[in-house]
């Protein structure tokens, strides 16, 4: 399996691979049956770039040459980034592949066509602002319009992020395997034999209860008032021609509080009908580590027929939790407009730290070092100041000191101010311990830039004045955002963003 990271994961620093969040949920799985393959792809490129299409099927062919590789057996998978550089992979090299996964790319739909005749499995979050979702779309519906064999799972109320709905799901490391491209370059799947004379319909409905059981995913969901469960379902439906019987056993992590209430646990459908099952969850306390969430495997029977289906807890059902928990940060009015020299020692930072009690991006540990943050405004600015604690001084990563730079590749604060509360644009501020200083105005319909992870605005640069300095423990940075450059008013006492 050739695994294409997103544009995070660029440079010269394999950890930053290792960290990828697809690579971390398949070591979770314990038993994978691949050669896994994730190169680092540099960080002034990318992975539809000619250079390294060529470099990443030179390195297919090194691997072919030092290993025990059933070269009958190779799939290609990615998302963002890496979901542009499936698609293209596959389309610039479609004799290597028995299989593709692309997630929330895009590629060049009229191109779709060299790739008609490999299984093809892509999957977008619904609500993705970074990478359109019509850009997959675009693409299932080239492969549909010329015959080609293709699957497309949206995760609803998901955006961008979808690698735990995708890449935890055991169905489809079962899906892959299914298909193997034989010695005359046909793909096999379950002695069913798919080349161009094979239509997909037909494929489908051979192998219906399989098509069946992997379009099940969760559904609907709905947060609460605070203190409420969070609701959400999984729809059944009965492809068979004898009652389906389905049963839901819930799992949790050892010592992650949450709870899952399921009604009914069982349920038969009839021939034909559909039904769902529903799902109250919530986080007992107010633990701080909520991941990994719990897991369900949903048991089928229909007759003969016995399968069985892992799901994790939905995306949006995480994401709802951290909604109605999400802290209420209080800015002061600065009487005294701070010095930004990245000191904090002015007035308006003496005093308790308004944000103390951060997480771990993966929420599934307790961060081992304090971050402290404070918010401040008036007239003219909005201030941030943050104490990033730091063990290891000597090894703060600096990934760039170029304005609009990759500042995000290495140690860095993020602020993100949504002025206008749509939950869909807001102003991007990226600042590394060098002073260097990444803003954009991210919006739902903007063009791609260099880096397809965003869909930012690069005419986009605001007057902001930043200053950052190391402690013994800790770097420090300051930060003034004007606000003419938000296109909003100073605050008043009570406003919300």
């Amino acid at each position: 399996m050739l695994l294409l990271h997103g544009g995070g994961g660029k440079g010269d620093d394999l950890g930053l691979v290792r960290a990828h969040e697809p690579i971390q949920i398949i070591e979770r799985l314990g038993d994978f049956p691949f050669i896994l393959i994730a190169p680092q792809c540099p960080s002034n490129d990318r992975w539809t770039s000619d250079r390294q299409q060529k470099a990443l099927n030179a390195l297919l062919d090194e691997v072919m040459a030092d290993y025990r590789v059933d070269r009958g057996r190779v799939y290609l998978t990615g998302g963002s980034m890496g979901g542009y550089g499936t698609w293209a992979l596959a389309m610039r090299s479609p004799e290597r592949f028995a299989a593709v996964v692309p997630l929330c790319g895009g590629g060049r739909s009229e191109d779709a066509h060299k790739i008609k005749h490999i299984p093809v499995w892509a999957f977008h979050g619904e609500k993705d602002y970074v990478v359109p979702i019509a850009r997959s779309r675009r693409m299932v519906d080239a492969l549909r319009k010329c015959g080609g064999n293709v699957k497309f799972t949206i995760h609803p109320n998901a955006a961008h992020d979808i690698g735990v709905e995708t890449y935890g799901v055991p169905a489809l490391y079962e899906w892959l395997l299914k298909h193997r491209r034989g010695e005359d370059g046909k793909i096999v799947a379950r002695d069913l034999v798919l080349d161009e004379s094979v239509d997909a319909e037909v494929w489908a409905g051979t192998f219906v209860e399989f098509r069946f059981l992997l379009e099940q995913s969760f559904a609907g969901t709905t947060p609460g008032k605070p203190g409420d469960p969070i609701r959400f379902s999984l729809p059944v439906r009965n492809p068979f021609d004898e009652d389906l019987h389905v049963r839901v056993e819930w799992e949790r992590a050892k010592g992650i509080p949450w709870t899952v209430d399921c009604d009914p646990t069982k349920v038969s459908v009839s021939p034909g009908e559909e039904t769902s099952i529903g799902f109250a969850a919530d986080v007992a306390g107010k633990s701080r580590l909520i991941l990994p969430a719990p897991a369900c495997t949903v048991r089928y029977a229909a007759g003969e027929f016995r399968a069985e289906l892992r799901l994790d807890l939905p995306g949006s059902v995480v994401d709802a939790y951290l909604r109605k928990r999400r802290p209420t940060l209080i800015a002061g009015r600065a009487t005294d407009a701070p010095t930004i020299d990245g000191k904090l020692d002015d007035p308006v930072w003496r005093r308790k730290a308004d944000a103390v009690d951060f997480e771990s991006w993966k929420l599934d540990s307790v961060p081992s070092v304090r971050t402290e943050g404070w918010i401040a405004y008036d007239d003219a600015y909005c201030y941030v100041a943050m104490r990033c604690g730091e063990p290891n001084m000597s090894g703060l990563k600096i990934a760039t000191e170029k304005r609009d730079g990759e500042v995000y590749n290495g140690d860095s604060i993020e602020i993100m101010l949504d002025t206008d509360r749509d939950r869909k644009t807001y102003y991007h501020f990226v600042v590394n311990p060098a002073g260097a200083i990444l803003d954009a105005h991210v919006t739902s319909d903007a063009k791609f830039a260099s880096n397809q992870e965003r869909t930012i605005a690069n005419s986009f640069d605001a007057d902001v004045k930043v200053a950052t300095a190391r402690e013994e423990s800790a770097w420090v940075v300051e930060v003034a955002i004007p606000w003419k450059d938000l296109k909003v008013k100073a605050p008043v006492a009570g406003a919300k963003m």
